[in-house]
C-alpha cells in the first residue's frame, strides 16, 4: 500500500528502495501530494506538488500540475489550505494561477498606492457620522496625517507613525507643559489605527502599524473652574464679533463650542426663550429622534437679538452660506490672547492658561454651589450629559420649568459677576421634584 502524508511523517519521507522520485499523496486533502527526490549525491528534496483539472476543459490533455514551494519552507497547514483554495476553484471552472496571478496584480497595486489615496474610500465609509465626528476624523486623518498623504500604504511603518506623532506633539505642546501635545497626537493615532483596521478587514493590508505605536500618555483631566472676577475680564475683554459672542454664549449656556458655532436661526424659538438641536447636532443623543433643547436666559437672548441676520443665511455666525462658525481651530488661542494682551495694556498679569471647555467645567460648579445649588440631575439636562447606570432605561422626564429657573438663577449670577455685583443672597435653591413633594406632604 503507497504510503500516505501525515503531519507525523511529512517532512520525513524518503522514497522507496530502487526509486529516486516518488510521489506521495495527503491523506487529508485530494490533490495534494509531495514529491520526494534523491539527488545524484544522495540528498533528498522534498516539495509539495497539487494536481487538478479546471472542470469544462477537455478531459484528454494532461491535468495541471502546481508546485507550492519546499516542505521545509511551508508547513503541512498552509499546504493544505492552499490546495484546497485551488481545488475549489478548479471544480468551479475557474483557473487557479489566473485568479492568483490577479490577486498578486492587486496587493501589487496597493502596495504603490499612496496612503492618501485610501482616505477617501475610508471617509466615503464612515459617511454616516455625526457631522461634528465626520469633520474631526477629516481633519485628522486630511491635516494631521498629510505629511505621509504620498508615502504608499506598504511603506507605512510603526517608526513613520510614531515620528509623525511625535511631530504632533511639538506642535501642539504648549509652553512648560509635557502633555499638552499628548492629546492631539493620541486623537490622530486613533483616526489612523481605526482606518488601517478597516484596511485589515478588506484585506488591503496585512498589518496596522498605528495599532502597534506606543500611545503618548494621556494628559490629566482638566480641572480648571473660573472664579467670578476672571468671569468678568473674558466677557468685557473678548469683543463684539461673532467669536465674542459665542464666548458669551458658551458662558450663559454650557453648551458645546462647535454647537454654538452651528446654530440656525430656524432652531431658535425667541418667543419660548428655546433653542432646539435636532438629533445629529448634539455630541450625546440617547436616541435616533432626540433633539436637545436649551434653555435661553435673557442675556443670552440678548446677544443673539445683537446679531445681524443676513438674507440668505441660515447659520447665526460665520461669514459662508451653508455654514457655521469656521474659525475652531485656534479659537481659544486667539480668544485667550485677546484677553491677555488687552490686560497687558493696562498693566494686569495674564489670567492662568483657559480654554473655551472651561466655562462648561465653570458652570457645572457654580450652578451645584450655593447660593444656586442646582440639583445634578437638572445640571446634567441642561449639559445633555450622557445618563449613566440603570437611570438611562427609565429617566426621559424633560424638567423644563427646573431647567428655566436654573438657567435664569446661571444668568442673573453671571451678569452680577460681570458687573462686578456680589451674587445674590436671596436667591431660593432650586429642589428636585421629590423634595418638594416631601416638603409639602
Amino acid at each position: 500500500m503507497a504510503k500516505k502524508i501525515t503531519s507525523a511523517n511529512y517532512t520525513k519521507l524518503m522514497p522507496d528502495p530502487g526509486k529516486n522520485d516518488q510521489l506521495f499523496a495527503d491523506a487529508a486533502q485530494a490533490g495534494l501530494a509531495i514529491r520526494v527526490r534523491r539527488l545524484k549525491d544522495g540528498n533528498i528534496t522534498r516539495q509539495w506538488r497539487v494536481t487538478y483539472r479546471i472542470r469544462g476543459t477537455d478531459p484528454t490533455l494532461p491535468p495541471t500540475r502546481e508546485n507550492l514551494g519546499r516542505v521545509d519552507a511551508v508547513d503541512i497547514d498552509f499546504a493544505r489550505v492552499k490546495a484546497k483554495a485551488i481545488m475549489s476553484a478548479a471544480a468551479k471552472g475557474d483557473d487557479p494561477r489566473e485568479i492568483e496571478r490577479v490577486e498578486a496584480e492587486r496587493k501589487r497595486e496597493i502596495r504603490e498606492a499612496t496612503l492618501g489615496s485610501f482616505i477617501p474610500r475610508y471617509l466615503e465609509f464612515k459617511a454616516d457620522l455625526k457631522p461634528r465626528s465626520l469633520a474631526d476624523l477629516k481633519y485628522q486623518l486630511e491635516t494631521q496625517w498629510a505629511p505621509l498623504h504620498d508615502t504608499p500604504i506598504s511603506a507605512i511603518t510603526v517608526k513613520k507613525v510614531s515620528d509623525r506623532m511625535e511631530e504632533i506633539q511639538r506642535d501642539c505642546r504648549r509652553g512648560d507643559s509635557k502633555t499638552a501635545g499628548n492629546a492631539p497626537a493620541i486623537a490622530a493615532k486613533g483616526a489612523m489605527r481605526n482606518m488601517f483596521r478597516w484596511l485589515m478587514s478588506k484585506g488591503e493590508v496585512d498589518s496596522n502599524p498605528a495599532a502597534a505605536a506606543l500611545s503618548p500618555a494621556k494628559p490629566p483631566p482638566r480641572d480648571r473652574v473660573l472664579e467670578d472676577d476672571e468671569l468678568r475680564d473674558i466677557w468685557n475683554r473678548c469683543g463684539d464679533n461673532d467669536a465674542g459672542r459665542i464666548a458669551r454664549l458658551l458662558m450663559l449656556t454650557g453648551v458645546r463650542r462647535e454647537e454654538v458655532g452651528g446654530m440656525r436661526w430656524d432652531e431658535i424659538d425667541t418667543d419660548k426663550a428655546r433653542w432646539t438641536l435636532e438629533r445629529d447636532r448634539p455630541k450625546n443623543s440617547r436616541h435616533a429622534t432626540e433633539s436637545y433643547k436649551v434653555i435661553l436666559s435673557d442675556p443670552a437672548l440678548e446677544i443673539l437679538r445683537s446679531v445681524k441676520r443676513i438674507d440668505g443665511r441660515e447659520h447665526v455666525f460665520g461669514t459662508k452660506i451653508g455654514k457655521g462658525y469656521g474659525g475652531f481651530s485656534k479659537f481659544g488661542e486667539r480668544l485667550e490672547k485677546k484677553v491677555n494682551d488687552a490686560r497687558a495694556k493696562e498693566g494686569l498679569e495674564p489670567l492662568d492658561h483657559w480654554t473655551p471647555h472651561d466655562f462648561r467645567r465653570t458652570v457645572e460648579t457654580r450652578m451645584g454651589e450655593r447660593p444656586l445649588s442646582v440639583p445634578d440631575r437638572v445640571i446634567d439636562k441642561i449639559l445633555n450629559h450622557k445618563i449613566q447606570g440603570v437611570r438611562k432605561h427609565y429617566d426621559f422626564s424633560e424638567l423644563e420649568p427646573d431647567i428655566r429657573d436654573a438657567m435664569a438663577a446661571w444668568g442673573d449670577y453671571v451678569m452680577r459677576a460681570v458687573s462686578g455685583e456680589p451674587p445674590a443672597s436671596n436667591v431660593v435653591p432650586i429642589k428636585r421634584a421629590s423634595e418638594s413633594a416631601v416638603a409639602s406632604a
